[in-house]
């Protein structure tokens, strides 16, 4: 996961692109780490497969959790489009 968080880092705001991490996305932290670097998703299929659908909801309060007590924001660069 390392390597692919690296160049979202380095390629976020640089190209007019969406970047996706979709390797070693097992966590609530990775998936923290992935929207940091500038990351528009994290896939984390096998994940999902081994632990159910239900997971989801999990992750989501994980990371909703974290955002609010870490003060988590987009990579400075480029802001946050919807």
């Amino acid at each position: 996961m390392r390597l692919p968080l690296r160049y979202i880092g380095l390629l976020y705001g640089r190209l007019d692109a969406d970047f996706a991490l979709t390797s070693g996305v097992h966590t609530h932290e990775d998936v923290v780490k992935a929207i940091m670097a500038g990351a528009n998703a994290a896939m984390m299929a096998s994940e999902l497969l081994e632990n159910g659908v239900a997971w989801i909801g999990t992750i989501s309060s994980h990371v909703g959790i974290s955002a609010e007590t870490q003060s988590i924001r987009r990579h400075p660069l480029r802001p946050y489009q919807e």
